[in-house]
């Protein structure tokens, strides 16, 4: 019997729209402070009249991209979410199903979530993001029971309260855990680690990551330790084409990803986190109750290999999941040369 795997957080309908008049420029004198972490930015002329490529339409959000990669993977794919009662949210439903994801999609009045990602023609992205229905779940939309061996949070602006009880049903029935926490819930972080504290696997990019621990975007070396540190189960921080860093709270592992064209960058780290959960469940990583996860060092390379194939593969798309592998595509030759460096 396949594992059964819920993914919960948001689902949207995103336009991609790319322009070879969409420029990224840096500036570390005036793109500063929170907003510009990286002092890079999205810049075309004001006022003027743009010509772009044909525009790309799809579905996106943290739990959607997750529930096709699990899908895709050959696991049994379930999704909790809130769409509009559109026809937006009708394509989404649509999509879904189409990846043989099961999904529980509760229609609330409104607009379905949705996104306009401005591409450059490196493949960098802008997200403008209107969260419409993917808001809106309640806490009385989780039942009283976890019927599945496992969890991948994406909350997006879910309610906290949604996210507690989800997580507390998981943990009651001994499930796997894994969050991937969003910029919003930052903003509470004594808030955020308890909910973290009942994670096997925590992923963050290195933006939210710096956030969370209150160090400046540059220091990368000291953003990972000080998340490391924070976080009782397995750190992954991603860096989007660059890679990630891994930790078990003895062993940190750095790795890029496989070489590839980037077409989109959007879904990058939506692609490592949840093809690195997959790996580790499809290799029979299960919690103890009581205790920590315990996972050998060559399973967690492997998990790596899995990320990185599948952010290669995502990024050489556009779309936030276009490109997720299938289960057979991971054991092609293609991706089967990785170096994972053990810092």
């Amino acid at each position: 019997m396949k594992l059964k795997i819920l993914s919960v957080g948001t689902v949207t309908r995103d336009v991609f729209l790319k322009s070879r008049l969409f420029r990224v420029v840096k500036d570390e004198k005036h793109l500063s402070g929170p907003d510009f972490p990286t002092h890079e930015a999205t810049c075309f002329a004001m006022g003027s009249k743009m010509e772009v490529e044909e525009p790309v339409v799809a579905v996106g959000g943290g739990a959607a991209n997750a529930a096709v990669t699990f899908s895709r993977a050959e696991l049994s794919s379930f999704v909790l979410a809130a769409a509009g009662d559109d026809e937006a949210g009708f394509s989404v439903l649509k999509d879904l199903k189409k990846e043989k994801v099961a999904p529980r999609i509760l229609k609330r009045p409104g607009h379905t979530g949705f996104g306009v990602v401005l591409l450059s023609s490196g493949g960098e992205r802008t997200i403008l993001h209107h969260r419409g229905a993917s808001n809106s779940l309640k806490a009385s939309d989780v039942g009283p029971s976890f019927p599945y061996q496992a969890l991948y949070l994406a909350p997006g602006n879910l309610p906290w309260a949604v996210s507690e009880r989800i997580i507390a049903r998981a943990v009651k029935a001994g499930a796997f855990v894994a969050i991937n926490p969003s910029k919003a819930y930052l903003s509470d972080p004594s808030r955020l680690r308890h909910i973290l504290s009942n994670a096997h696997v925590v992923v963050m990019n290195r933006e939210e990551a710096a956030s969370f621990t209150g160090l400046p975007y540059e220091y990368e070396d000291h953003i990972f330790r000080a998340l490391d540190a924070s976080i009782s189960g397995i750190a992954v921080m991603t860096e989007g084409v660059k890679g990630a860093m891994v930790s078990d709270g003895k062993n940190i592992l750095r790795a890029g990803i496989f070489p590839t064209v980037v077409v989109d960058s959007t879904g990058a780290g939506d692609a490592f986190g949840s093809a690195f959960v997959c790996s580790l469940l499809l290799n029979g990583i299960r919690p103890s109750k009581g205790e920590k996860l315990k996972v050998p060092l060559e399973n967690l390379k492997e998990a790596m290999r899995f990320g990185a194939a599948n952010s290669s593969a995502v990024v050489s798309k556009i779309g936030a999941h276009a490109g997720s592998l299938h289960l057979k595509d991971y054991s092609s030759k293609k991706y089967s040369h990785f170096n994972v460096r053990e810092v």
